[in-house]
């Protein structure tokens, strides 16, 4: 385990740099994958400490070494289950419809539908196929304006310029509309919101957009 500790910090300063040699999957995903197993661990066992600390109870040493032996395999089972559900809910994605009443809406704007998403994080994980998906999503809901707010990316314009393509692909007839997010900034949000103007999208800095 320290081997994993010292490895995470020492790789990860660079782990952008990784993905340019195809080396990401093979070097920082076992550790990302080390470090969230240790942290469920972790918290799995405190709350075991904590209900026996409540309920003591002495049981006989072989059952003792049973039960400790069935606590621990539970827990790798159970942060295993977590991981490869947490895997499964990164990779997938749903439609959430909500009504928003707003008083003396004009009448034009009646029934103006909004599709809204965020935090997709193309990078190393998420890739070109998936934002195909999404795209394919938004664009079967036959969105008036599509607004994507923040944390689109996790690398520069050049790394992944090909995984965002199909972004221009979206349509609404009042256009896409972008709004930066804590992760452009440590991606780069000046070369990407020129990047992301020039696809077609609008991108908002402290600005407002009028709609007609």
């Amino acid at each position: 385990s320290k081997i994993f500790l010292i490895s995470a910090v020492v790789v990860f300063p660079f782990s952008r740099y990784l993905d340019r040699y195809g080396l990401y999957f093979i070097v920082l995903l076992p550790i990302f994958i080390w470090f969230g197993n240790a942290i469920l661990l972790t918290l799995y066992f405190l709350t075991v400490d904590f209900f026996r600390q409540i309920f003591r109870v002495h049981f006989h040493p072989q059952r003792r070494l049973f039960l400790n032996k069935t606590l621990a395999y539970g827990g790798l089972l159970s942060t295993s289950g977590f991981q490869l559900y947490g895997y499964h809910r990164a990779y997938s994605f749903q439609v959430k419809q909500v009504a928003v009443p707003i008083k003396n809406l004009p009448l034009p704007f009646s029934g103006f539908r909004i599709a809204q998403f965020t935090d997709l994080h193309v990078g190393p994980f998420i890739t070109k196929d998936f934002v195909e998906r999404v795209v394919a999503q938004v664009n079967d809901l036959r969105p008036d304006l599509i607004a994507i707010t923040g944390d689109l990316v996790d690398g520069s314009v050049d790394e992944l310029r090909d995984h965002v393509a199909p972004l221009g692909k979206l349509k609404s007839s009042q256009g896409t509309f972008f709004v930066t997010g804590n992760h452009e900034f440590y991606s780069g949000a000046d070369p990407w919101c020129e990047h992301l103007s020039s696809m077609g999208m609008i991108v908002l800095r402290n600005q407002m957009q009028s709609l007609q």
